[in-house]
């Protein structure tokens, strides 16, 4: 058992800027939050990870979908990040998507979107790591939403 303050530690680790995305996936209807966790694991072949932490209802709806999608926002929807940060049933609510691979939502305007095939989910503490193949990529202009030491950042030169 870690000795560490958990407090410390999320300060510690709020010190590292990260990217502001949106993990979806469709059961007959779309479901999605907001996930800081998320990074690429490898390009030969292109895997990249996310986190659900186990308390998240939604955990159970990824882990049963064959497919879900990364949306990278860009800086202009910070209101889509924050809507769904919440736990609500009407995350979706005037938000504009797409369906793409298996119907995962794809929301329009964001800089970037990866949808992926599920590889694997690994239980890690108290969150499960989805690990995910990429069978589907678009990029569009824009600057990405960033967030760093508990809100929203820019960045330089941006």
């Amino acid at each position: 058992m870690s000795t560490i303050n958990p407090a410390l530690f999320r300060r510690a680790c709020g010190q590292f800027p990260t990217g502001v995305c949106i993990a979806t996936t469709f059961d007959g209807v779309p479901h999605g939050l907001t996930v800081n966790s998320f990074t690429s694991v490898s390009l030969e072949p292109p895997v990249v990870l996310f986190c659900i932490d186990h308390s998240a209802a939604i955990r159970e709806v990824f882990r049963r979908r064959t497919h879900f999608a990364i949306n990278i926002l860009g800086q202009h929807q910070q209101e889509i990040s924050t809507a769904f940060a919440y736990r609500r049933d009407d995350r979706f609510e005037g938000v504009a998507w797409r369906p793409g691979v298996d119907s995962v939502p794809v929301i329009e305007g964001s800089v970037a979107a990866i949808e992926c095939r599920l590889v694997e989910v690994v239980p890690v503490g108290d969150h499960d790591i989805f690990l995910g193949e990429a069978v589907a990529v678009s990029v569009e202009e824009g600057e990405p939403l960033v967030y760093a030491r508990g809100g929203y950042a820019k960045l330089e030169g941006s």
